[in-house]
């Protein structure tokens, strides 16, 4: 049996991690390359959801810190542009993406980037360097690549990369899980709180229903149809 080649075993990783999100539109890194160096090119803003540690070793051009957008652009993001977010592989990514959809409002707008390791096979056989990966206190292009641990190295021939040692790799997989657990909770929290609006239990419907005339015991009959009621 021929040995899976590191395209078809990246590709399959990415999408079983994008599709934990399916509320998320991925968006793959051979899009992303081909919107990018299009004459009518779209307003994204990209953001790298990985640690300082990974970031510090290359980024994708033009990405920024998580914290950085949700600082410094969130608040005054163009109605035009769309969001991407990337990771090493699209779980970290996901996590985040569906956060700042739910907390910023931007539903249709942002997607998941299919990860840097991805991005390597878009561009690996390219000479443009406008869209190779570069050093963040640089700016000069390199092709070396900080994937989160050996799980996921399957990068471009062309790439090198590091990782995280076994004992810091033990404790960043332990962050990540804390995260995972967190998001998960703010997404259920927002589930339940759009379900119980679109049910009328929102607080302007409460205070519609204590200032009614027939009081909170009407016997007219509550619309509960809700098309956010399956969680998950």
């Amino acid at each position: 049996m021929a040995m899976t080649s590191t395209i078809e075993r990246c590709r399959k990783k990415c999408s079983f991690y994008q599709q934990r999100f399916s509320d998320i539109p991925p968006l793959s890194s051979e899009e992303y390359v081909s919107a990018l160096r299009r004459a009518d090119r779209p307003s994204m803003v990209l953001i790298d959801a990985r640690s300082s540690a990974e970031r510090s070793t290359s980024i994708i051009p033009g990405a920024i810190a998580l914290a950085e957008f949700e600082q410094n652009i969130a608040t005054t993001l163009s109605p035009d542009a769309s969001v991407v977010v990337y990771c090493t592989i699209g779980y970290r990514s996901g996590m985040e993406a569906r956060r700042l959809k739910e907390k910023h409002g931007l539903d249709g707008r942002i997607r998941n980037l299919d990860g840097i390791v991805s991005y390597t096979h878009a561009i690996g056989d390219m000479s443009d360097e406008s869209v190779q990966l570069i050093k963040p206190d640089t700016g000069e292009t390199t092709n070396i690549v900080h994937i989160f641990g050996r799980t996921w190295d399957c990068v471009h021939l062309s790439f090198e990369t590091v990782h995280f040692n076994a004992p810091e790799l033990a404790l960043r997989s332990t962050q990540v899980g804390l995260v995972s657990t967190l998001r998960f909770t703010q997404h259920l929290h927002y589930k339940t709180r759009q379900c119980c609006n679109c049910m009328g239990y929102g607080e302007q419907s409460r205070q519609a229903i204590g200032s009614n005339a027939e009081g909170p015991a009407s016997n007219k009959p509550m619309d509960v149809r809700c098309r956010n009621a399956q969680f998950m």
